[in-house]
């Protein structure tokens, strides 16, 4: 399988995904929504969204998979998405929670 190649991220071909024992992180991109992945480690399965925000790509980490269900993490990826499309950088909006 390609390092950028599309696939449908549904329980079965998730579950189906080893860990990476060498320590390299692999995303897996999905074939339905544009944006949303998942990022495998060593010890991980983590759902991301990824969009570019004011010419800069941007990554937000959505949740851990056994937590979400591939389907509650496509929902909040879609919201997230959503927002960077407007032009609200989720790093900024961290920074300014954590420098309260």
């Amino acid at each position: 399988m390609g390092k950028n190649e599309k696939v449908q991220l549904k329980k079965r071909f998730i579950d189906s995904l080893p860990f990476n024992p060498e320590k390299v992180v692999t995303f897996f991109w999905d074939s339905e929504l544009k944006g949303f992945g998942l990022r495998v480690t060593a010890t991980r399965k983590t759902f991301v969204a990824q969009a570019r925000v004011n010419g800069k790509t941007r990554r937000i980490t959505i949740g851990r998979y056994g937590a979400l269900t591939p389907k509650q993490a496509r929902d909040q990826a879609q919201k997230e998405l959503a927002e960077m499309l407007k032009g609200f950088d989720p790093q900024e909006k961290k920074r300014r929670v954590f420098n309260c």
